[in-house]
């Protein structure tokens, strides 16, 4: 991009926003107090739950650049996958019911936790089919266990103690 390209892009970002139209796709409206909407912010989500990093082997990068990201993935398998994902999207926590909301409640979570990658293999645990939508709060009662874990341990052991309190 020469410098004018730049300059018109950004003009062109800052009309949007001020219009309260996504600044990325400069279609549809931006969810209240954010710049994307709804599709482009479930993009930006997605992708980060498939981190990709291009520039990893590049001259000067250390060893530890990159590490959490996944070099497998090229750019045409990461739009499929990021619709096939987007197509998921319910408007509920997949493991509570609770309603969900873009840019506000919703994450997504891997099933099969990424740290279990060793366990179950990385071409399980780096799919589409892995992730899930789910509240911000779940997800991180969640923390490492897989989904039938967690579900499991939603009913034997949170919710008893929940109805003990209430009772």
């Amino acid at each position: 991009m020469s410098w004018d390209e730049a300059a018109y892009a950004r003009v062109k970002r800052a009309d949007a926003k001020g219009k309260g139209i996504c600044t990325k796709c400069r279609h549809r409206p931006a969810l209240i107090k954010r710049v994307q909407c709804a599709h482009c912010q479930m993009g930006s989500i997605i992708r980060e739950a498939f981190k990709y990093d291009r520039r990893k082997n590049a001259a000067g990068a250390t060893a530890a650049r990159g590490s959490c990201y996944v070099p497998q993935f090229k750019s045409d398998v990461r739009v499929v996958w990021v619709e096939q994902v987007i197509a998921k999207w319910t408007g509920k926590c997949c493991y509570t019911g609770l309603p969900i909301e873009i840019g506000a409640t919703a994450s997504l979570d891997h099933s099969i936790p990424i740290s279990r990658a060793g366990t179950f293999g990385p071409c399980k645990v780096y799919s589409p089919e892995n992730l899930v939508w789910c509240h911000k709060a779940v997800n991180i009662l969640k923390g490492e266990r897989t989904a039938d874990e967690f579900r499991a341990w939603l009913q034997s052991e949170l919710l008893p103690s929940l109805h003990a309190v209430v009772s």
